[in-house]
């Protein structure tokens, strides 16, 4: 083809003005939404920690928040509430990872519920020479963190990895027993007390090990909201070996076991303010001294 028949080189389209202006429109739309994806962990980390600090006689610190806006999830990670005076170094509870989410199954039902899934979640209880060398304190005051961290229905709460503790410092030598490995699965939990007919909206099952290599198994239903708590559980715990309990034994028994094995069985009901139940102890192979005969 000769280069007087050569198509002219076409010019470039221009944007028409509402085309640029949408286009301005969506990039800046863009650009906040990513200053706001970015911002927003912070803020809501900032809000956490403030309302850690709130609780009385304590504060409380989250290393980081990762927001999942598509699942309608946050998750905080390395949670850690401690007495604020500092008299007391080990935290009272922490966990690794919490993930909140929305249960979208249960929206199709009209209902607006979460899940909560907890990794290494520990939890201990001290007894001190006194109040503010102690933590011991379960009460309402929790429940209204957790209402204000987790604002709507908790239908399911699973925690993997757990340790509860106990740990006293004012025996010789000092008592230090503990529940590792928990793992927890609740159900219907609530942050308000159930409708009429529904006596036992709580489910549990709890398992873990004990200091003695025990195995702690307990079920429960119950209404922890009610005005007049009530429950009916079953509790196991088998396979322990005594002697790993001597510091325990020592301090509240005064006496040291070389050998045995100790199981305890138990079920309990709660209603209208009259318990009902049994306990059943099974101890074998048992070889002990009596401290109290060396004094």
């Amino acid at each position: 083809m000769s280069p007087q028949h050569e198509p002219a080189s076409r010019a470039p389209r221009k944007l028409r003005p509402w085309h640029r202006l949408t286009l301005i429109v969506l990039l800046s739309l863009a650009a906040v939404l990513l200053v706001a994806r970015l911002a927003a962990p912070y803020y809501v980390r900032h809000a956490i920690d403030r309302r850690l600090s709130q609780i009385p006689g304590y504060s409380g610190h989250v290393d980081g928040i990762n927001l999942h806006f598509w699942r309608g999830a946050y998750r905080i990670d390395g949670m850690t509430i401690v007495k604020s005076d500092n008299r007391v170094v080990e935290p009272f509870f922490s966990a690794d990872r919490i993930d909140f989410s929305i249960a979208w199954a249960e929206i199709l039902r009209g209902r607006l519920v979460s899940q909560i899934y907890i990794k290494n979640g520990r939890l201990t209880f001290l007894r001190g020479a006194d109040a503010e060398s102690s933590q011991l304190a379960a009460d309402k005051r929790w429940q209204e963190v957790i209402n204000d961290l987790f604002p709507i229905d908790i239908t399911y709460l699973e925690i993997r990895g757990g340790v509860l503790r106990f740990v006293d410092t004012t025996h010789t030598p000092r008592v230090d027993v503990a529940i590792r490995d928990l793992k927890v699965v609740a159900t219907g939990l609530q942050n308000r007390p159930a409708d009429e007919g529904d006596a036992f909206p709580a489910k549990f099952d709890i398992s873990g090990v004990t200091i003695g290599d025990g195995q702690f198994r307990l079920f429960a239903k119950a209404e922890p909201l009610a005005d007049k708590p009530h429950f009916q559980m079953a509790m196991e715990l088998k396979k322990v070996s005594l002697p790993a309990l001597n510091d325990f034994l020592k301090a509240y028994a005064h006496v040291e076991v070389s050998k045995g094995k100790f199981e305890i069985f138990a079920q309990m009901s709660m209603a209208n303010e009259h318990y009902e139940g049994y306990v059943k102890p099974f101890i074998a192979d048992l070889s002990f001294d009596d401290l109290a005969d060396e004094e």
